[in-house]
Parts: C-alpha cells; sequence; structure tokens
C-alpha cells in the first residue's frame, strides 16, 4: 500500500502529445505538485511530453521502478499489466473505464487482469479511477487539470469516485484546511475502500479519514478495521435511494445495501455519516480544531439575534449553555460597564466596538471548566474594522492550541473581505451557526466513539439447515409469513443468538412463563394480522413482575 502514495519512481503509461490525451496531464500534475522522485513516460510512439522522453514500451523502463500509471483502453489493461509484472512493477494504478461499470460484473477483461496481477503478486487500484495523491512528497497521478497545488494538511481523502472526491478536496484545499493523502479508487476491484482505510489508520501524517463511499462489499472487514481506528473517520455514503441504484452500477459498479443496517454499524463502529456533501465539508472543518471533549457550550456573539439562531441551534442538537461563574463575570464586566446587557450564556457582545477585548473575553471562557468549546460569531465591515477584527481572528488558532478546546466562528462581513480571511489565516469558518453547531456536534460525536471504542469482532454462524427447513416448512406448506416464534426459531437456527422467549395461548401458562424467563420480561403480541405489533398497542415494556404481566395479558 505504500507505494501508492510514497513511491520513489513513477512510469505514466499511454502518454502521447494529443491535445486531449489524458495521460499528459498527469505528467503535468508531477512537475505541477513537485514530486520528489523519478518519472517516466510510455506511448504510442517515441516523442517528447511535458518535457520527459517518451518510450514505445514498457520493456523499455529501467528495473526498479515502484508505480506505473495506466491510462490505456481497457482491453490493453491486461497485456500492460503482464509487461509490468515481468518489468518487476508490483503496483498499479489503472485509471481507464470500460469494465464492469460498462460490461456487468464478470467482464472478460477484467477477470484477465485479476489473473495476471494474482500471478505477478501485483496490487492495483481501479479500474475507472482518478488516482492518487500525496502533499508531502509531490505525488499526483491524477489526470484531473490542476491550476495550482492542492494545500497540504492533515486529512486523507478516498472516494469511490474520482469526480466527488476531486471536487471535496479542492474545496478543503481552498479553505486553507488541506489535504494530505487522496486516492480515487472507482470499481475497487483489488484495492477497496477497506484496504485504502486500514492504510490510512496506520499513517502516521494522517489525522482524520474523510470518505465518499457509494456501495460496501466486505461489510465485516469494514466494520473489523473502522472500528479499531483512533482516529475520527467521515464518511459521505450515497446510492441509497433505488432510483440512485442504475447510476451507480454504470458509474462504478457500486451496489447498495439496507440502509438501515449500515446506520446501526455505522453507529456501533463509530463512523461519522453525513448526508451531504456540504456538510461533510463542514464537519472535515470542525475536525481540524481540537475535539469537542463534552456537551457543555458557550456562545459569544456580536449579534443578539445570531445569538438565539446559535442557540435553538445547540437545543435541536443537544448542547448543554451552562451558566457562567461569578468569576467570569468579575473577569469581563469591566468590557460592559454602563451596559444594557445581561451577562448571561449565550452571551451578547453588541456592545463592544474595541476588537482586541473580545481575545481576552475568548480566553477566559476557554478557561473555564464549565465549557467543553465556544461558538464565537463574529460581524465587522471590510471599511472600518478590518484591522483590528483581522488580529482578533489570527489569535484564535493559538487560543484553541494553548486550551485543547474549538472556537468554532461564523463570520458575517463583506464577501472580499471573508475571502481574504479564508485566504490568509489557518482558520475553519461557518457560514452560520446552524452549520458551526451541526459540526461541533458530529466533533463531540467523534470524542465520544474515540472514548467508548470497541473492536469489532465477527463470529462466524454456524447455521443448521436441516432445522431451519424444519422451522419454515409449516409456513411454506399453508403459504403463510412465518410466525414471530418461527421468526426468532429461524434466527437461532441460522446461527444467531436470539433473546430468550416463551410462546403462551392462555393466562393459566403466563405466570409460568414469566418465573422461566426471570423479570422484567416484555410481553408482545403474536398475530398474523399484527406484524406492526405497537400501532395495536401489542407490545409491553418491562413488566417487573407476576402482577405487572397480568396486567398487561
Amino acid at each position: 500500500m505504500e507505494m501508492f502514495f510514497c513511491p520513489d519512481s513513477v512510469a505514466v503509461i499511454g502518454v502521447s502529445s494529443s491535445i486531449t490525451n489524458l495521460a499528459s496531464r498527469i505528467l503535468s500534475n508531477l512537475k505541477l505538485f513537485r514530486f520528489s522522485g523519478k518519472i517516466y513516460a510510455v506511448g504510442p510512439r517515441e516523442e517528447e511530453v511535458e518535457g520527459f522522453p517518451v518510450m514505445d514500451s514498457v520493456r523499455d523502463l529501467p528495473e526498479g521502478i515502484d508505480l506505473a500509471v495506466l491510462l490505456v483502453p481497457a482491453r490493453q489493461i491486461p497485456d500492460i499489466a503482464e509487461e509490468c509484472g515481468k518489468k518487476g512493477i508490483k503496483n498499479l494504478i489503472v485509471e481507464s473505464g470500460g469494465f464492469r461499470e460498462f460490461e456487468g460484473k464478470g467482464s472478460d477483461v477484467e477477470e484477465r487482469l485479476l489473473e495476471v496481477c494474482k500471478r505477478y503478486g501485483i496490487r492495483f487500484i481501479g479500474p475507472n479511477c482518478i488516482g492518487t495523491i500525496n502533499t508531502k512528497n509531490g505525488l499526483c497521478s491524477a489526470f484531473f487539470g490542476f491550476s495550482c497545488p492542492l494545500q497540504p494538511g492533515d486529512i486523507s481523502v478516498l472516494a469511490q469516485s474520482g469526480g466527488v472526491g476531486i471536487s471535496y478536496a479542492t474545496d478543503l484545499s481552498g479553505e486553507l484546511v488541506g489535504i494530505n493523502k487522496f486516492a480515487s479508487y472507482g470499481n475497487g476491484l483489488d484495492t477497496d475502500e477497506v484496504d485504502l482505510i486500514e492504510y490510512l489508520g496506520r499513517d502516521k501524517s494522517t489525522r482524520i479519514i474523510s470518505a465518499y463511499i457509494e456501495g460496501i462489499e466486505r461489510g465485516r472487514e469494514f466494520m473489523r478495521v473502522v472500528s479499531r481506528l483512533e482516529k475520527p473517520i467521515v464518511v459521505l455514503k450515497s446510492n441509497t435511494q433505488p432510483m440512485a441504484n442504475p447510476i451507480a452500477a454504470s458509474h462504478s459498479a457500486a451496489l447498495s445495501g439496507d440502509e438501515r443496517v449500515l446506520d446501526a454499524a455505522f453507529r456501533q463502529a463509530g463512523v461519522l455519516r453525513v448526508p451531504n456533501s456540504l456538510i461533510w465539508t463542514n464537519v472535515s472543518k470542525q475536525l481540524q480544531m481540537p475535539l469537542m471533549k463534552g456537551n457543555r457550550l458557550a456562545i459569544l456573539s456580536r449579534s443578539g439575534g445570531h445569538a438565539v439562531l446559535a442557540t435553538d441551534a445547540a437545543a435541536k442538537i443537544g448542547f448543554d449553555l451552562p451558566e457562567f461563574p461569578p468569576s467570569f463575570f468579575e473577569a469581563v464586566s469591566q468590557y460592559f460597564e454602563n451596559s444594557v446587557i445581561h451577562l448571561q450564556n449565550p452571551l451578547d457582545l453588541g456592545q463592544i466596538f474595541f476588537h482586541p477585548v473580545l481575545s481576552h473575553i475568548l480566553e477566559e471562557t476557554l478557561k473555564l471548566d464549565e465549557v467543553d468549546g465556544i461558538l464565537f460569531v463574529h460581524m465587522y465591515t471590510r471599511a472600518h474594522d478590518s484591522d483590528l477584527a483581522r488580529m482578533v481572528i489570527s489569535q484564535i488558532p493559538a487560543l484553541m492550541e494553548k486550551y485543547g478546546k474549538p472556537i468554532s466562528t461564523v463570520l458575517f462581513t463583506q464577501r472580499d473581505e471573508r475571502q481574504y480571511i479564508r485566504e490568509n489565516y489557518k482558520l475553519p469558518l461557518f457560514r452560520s451557526p446552524w452549520h458551526a453547531v451541526q459540526a461541533m456536534g458530529y466533533s463531540r460525536d467523534a470524542w465520544l466513539a474515540l472514548e467508548n471504542r470497541r473492536p469489532f469482532e465477527a463470529r462466524p454462524l454456524k447455521p443448521d439447515n436441516e432445522a431451519a427447513r424444519v422451522v419454515l416448512g409449516a409456513a411454506l406448506a399453508e403459504k403463510r409469513n412465518p410466525t414471530l416464534e418461527e421468526a426468532l426459531d429461524l434466527v437461532e437456527a441460522s446461527g444467531i443468538r436470539r433473546a430468550k422467549h416463551v410462546a403462551v395461548s392462555s393466562r393459566e401458562e403466563l405466570a409460568a412463563a414469566g418465573e422461566k424467563l426471570g423479570y422484567p420480561v416484555v410481553l408482545k403480541i403474536v398475530h398474523d394480522q399484527a406484524s406492526h405489533k405497537t400501532e395495536v398497542g401489542g407490545v409491553e415494556m418491562n413488566c417487573r413482575d407476576a402482577e405487572d404481566l397480568e396486567n398487561a395479558w
């Protein structure tokens, strides 16, 4: 896996001087990103492209190439992979399309590629992908047309879709959040999201993993890997609706699954699942700051109305707004002399016009044991306050580092001023109190997940097929769905542990059943017209003794 990101030499195969040639863009990007290793080009004719001499065959390459990037017609890929294998190249990135996403699973070209790579011990990413990036060594094997290198950072991005992944990476780079590593893995025929997450989980320069996934095939391995991560992982999972299935299948050959199962699995493993790309970006920006290590939020706002909006958001996300202690008011009261504003949480800073004071109030708030993080809503105009306001903004990163608590900043100012702050200060900004508080909620959940991490171990199932046939026999013969008791027996026959239960059909059997199970118990109705039991009052929880059970019956 290391050679996909940290090679000392790269060969780009499929290069020509044609204006439409995508492989030549890879050479251009390797130069733009200042790749620190050696670069070789292979193409159909001998020429010079981007200053690199083009060899007409893989056979002409020197020995010891670490990584080859293939961008040629799909039907040529297996033969080129064979040439790479004979040359001792053990890592390939196959960016060409035209495999299972086009021909369906089990295409002849795909099978030949797998056979060749297995024979030579080759690992590959793709096909139908956009490659890898490492901002630390300048590797950029993507054929996307960059105008400047990505901003270095500590978020590593993996994406089944190259377009989605690159859009997200460039967005974060524009926010000065930055990218550490990037991988688009397309069809995931050999290397998939599980392999990449496992690698990035060990990678010391990656602090946060962010993933776009359309389908997960190795569910148990995915759970095993993500449940052991000692860093946050954010996942945008698409292909959730039946209408999206055909385009996902033809785009990256991804299959959809049951989203309820996936939600539960993600919660169990501590994965932060986000519903859309805007929240994906906001959460990644938030995770650049110290994690929200608790539920106690302080709101400081230069606008009373925005403080109200922030308080509404905090209530919806489940934050507490602790009261500020008397010592805090003593420390800041000098700035509110003759003020009509009540000193409380949220704190209205609307009457403070000397901006440097705000830094002191932020620091005094961070000092409080009662506070786990701050939402700071800042407003100013470029014409009158920009110099002093920028001074405050420049001090926020150091304050967060000093106290290990986040300050999520919502900035309201002119568009050109906001753009200046984004481009010159390494401080994530949010567009509204709601977006900031929502992102802080994910930060809190990330901290809780890391604190309560439980490695997942998949128990091998040992189904009793004969017992399952017996259980289903009556239902199949009568052409009906299994009863609740039959369904639970089928679960047990499949090798899955079930809750203890007893079926009773009379009041006389009730007390004995309760004693057998041990209290407390749940009473559920069994009826062929009551598949949704709660809707007909058919579930009674927490029966603590025989009298409770009798009343529930």
